[in-house]
């Protein structure tokens, strides 16, 4: 994924895991931008494929640098359609200070 560097406030991710876009969030966002991040954490080491679920703790190892804002690992209970899994939630702000004006 491209993104022009500091153009956004806010980016928003759920539910999708592209590993690659990790980078492109921290050149596009703002100073002082929020990053939104919703996905799913592996629970089961030997079930799961990594390609699809973060490993527990590498959201928040990822961006450590950001202000952690929310930071937590939960699980999902079961439904009728899926089985238990777990989730990664993060909310984190960009260094720096927001410049501009806004509109």
């Amino acid at each position: 994924a491209w993104f022009p560097p500091g153009r956004f406030d806010v980016i928003l991710n759920f539910h999708f895991l592209e590993r690659q876009t990790f980078s492109a969030y921290r050149q596009a966002l703002k100073p002082g931008g929020l990053l939104f991040i919703e996905t799913f954490v592996r629970t089961e080491p030997e079930t799961q494929d990594t390609s699809y679920y973060l490993e527990p703790g590498e959201l928040r190892a990822r961006f450590s640098d950001y202000e952690l804002i929310l930071d937590e690992e939960a699980g999902l209970p079961p439904s009728r359609a899926r089985p238990a899994r777990g989730v990664a939630r993060l909310v984190a702000r960009k260094p720096g200070t927001a410049t501009g004006s806004r509109p």
